[in-house]
């Protein structure tokens, strides 16, 4: 079964998911994604690395030009889910003192939609 990538945004928070890893031919299809929601609006970026085993440089290019795009408009960008590989791999890049990288999942950030919309 192949994994669906998904994009969610509600208001100012999206949260993609890639299907597969993070690398220059997938970047080159998310980085106009991320540019597009950026001009939308969207102040929290989560990119959820549930499927992503391997970031290249390009990958984590694009996860440095996501941080200074949302930066420049007080927004911020968080990464999720990621593998201890990756957490180890932005660990010793430095790259956990750009951006936050959590456990949080999908459900939980975007919680805040359900409340709003008076679900619970």
């Amino acid at each position: 079964m192949t994994k669906k990538e998904e994009i969610v945004k509600d208001k100012e928070k999206a949260v993609i998911t890639p299907n597969d890893d993070l690398v220059a031919s997938k970047v080159r299809k998310l980085k106009p994604e991320i540019k597009s929601l950026i001009d939308e609006g969207i102040k929290e970026l989560i990119i959820n690395l549930v499927y992503v085993e391997v970031i290249d440089s390009v990958g984590i290019g694009l996860l440095v030009a996501a941080h200074n795009s949302l930066s420049k408009v007080g927004g911020k960008l968080l990464v999720n889910e990621a593998s201890k590989d990756i957490k180890d791999l932005f660990k010793f890049m430095r790259l956990d003192h750009i951006f936050v990288c959590s456990v949080l999942n999908r459900v939980a950030a975007l919680r805040d939609k359900d409340i709003e919309n008076g679900r619970k």
